[in-house]
């Protein structure tokens, strides 16, 4: 029996033991966080103459990210004209990576000794001409370029970047805010050299026409035929002179065809002809002779 009771006061001793180390923890969360956040604020300290004018949005600046906290945290018009340049929050660690820098009368700013930012608008709080007055949340402040209100240059900065992006920052002499136009990097690809290559084409040439040659083609020759009939012509031609017609040759008159009994008849009659003839002939000369018949 006491060995169970010895057993059951160590579970309930464990129990209590463990339910107090978990308060603690959750007790000491919030403790650690406020240490971490301290910590942070005084990560970065910056080198730098106080400006203690009434321009100053904080009062103789801040030289350390832990003053700059402390003094925005227990001033709420700090906080209004922070606010206004885009800084939320006094730990401004908390919103980027804080870098000790430079802002030039000309607008740039430099981190790390790179320019990341130009166009620079800063604000005090005193009119300076050439400022604009901007009232917010019943606080009226100035904005304007820092070549207007500059009186060296450059002047240091707390500079916060978010990645390479410039975000905001802050003169520590007076601890005016800042805020500039990021420079944007462009990223230029080198292209592979093209290798050129070189075609040449050749190209017959035209053999050249003499001048007579040149203007016999753009002439036009009418040709007429017969029957009538016009054709044109690009090009000159050599027509063949007109031959006179051949004389006709008569034909061969072509004799009877006569077989032998035609020819010996033929004789015949040739043969009486001339005997009848001569038979005549002599008749006329012997009366001739002799004279007429008288009685």
């Amino acid at each position: 029996m006491r060995q169970k009771y010895s057993s059951l006061g160590l579970l309930t001793n464990f129990k209590k033991s463990v339910k107090t180390v978990l308060l603690l923890v959750f007790l000491f969360i919030p403790f650690v966080s406020v240490l971490m956040n301290v910590s942070l604020t005084q990560a970065l300290s910056i080198s730098s103459v106080r400006d203690c004018n009434a321009n100053a949005v904080i009062h103789c600046g801040a030289l350390s990210t832990a003053e700059l906290q402390d003094k925005c945290s227990h001033d709420a018009t700090i906080q209004v004209i922070f606010d206004d340049f885009g800084i939320l929050s006094c730990n401004i660690g908390s919103m980027g990576t804080i870098m000790s820098g430079q802002v030039t009368s000309s607008g740039q700013v430099f981190a790390g000794g790179k320019m990341v930012a130009t166009n620079a608008i800063t604000a005090g709080r005193q009119d300076i001409a050439g400022s604009q007055a901007v009232t917010k949340n019943g606080v009226t402040f100035f904005v304007r370029p820092p070549s207007v209100s500059f009186v060296s240059s450059p002047l240091a900065a707390f500079v916060v970047m978010s990645g390479n992006q410039f975000k905001f920052a802050v003169l520590a002499s007076c601890g005016n805010p800042v805020k500039a136009s990021t420079i944007t990097k462009t990223v230029v690809k080198k292209s592979k050299p093209v290798q050129k290559v070189t075609v040449v084409k050749v190209v017959p040439k035209t053999p050249v026409q003499s001048q007579s040659q040149q203007q016999s083609q753009s002439q036009s020759i009418v040709i007429e035929q017969t029957p009538a009939a016009t054709t044109t012509a690009s090009q000159t031609q050599t027509m063949p002179a007109a031959q006179p017609a051949a004389a006709s040759t008569p034909a061969p008159q072509q004799l009877p065809n006569t077989g032998m009994g035609d020819v010996l008849g033929l004789g015949a009659f040739v043969s009486l002809i001339s005997a009848a003839a001569h038979y005549i002939y002599k008749s006329y000369k012997l009366k001739v002779v002799t004279g007429p018949d008288n009685h």
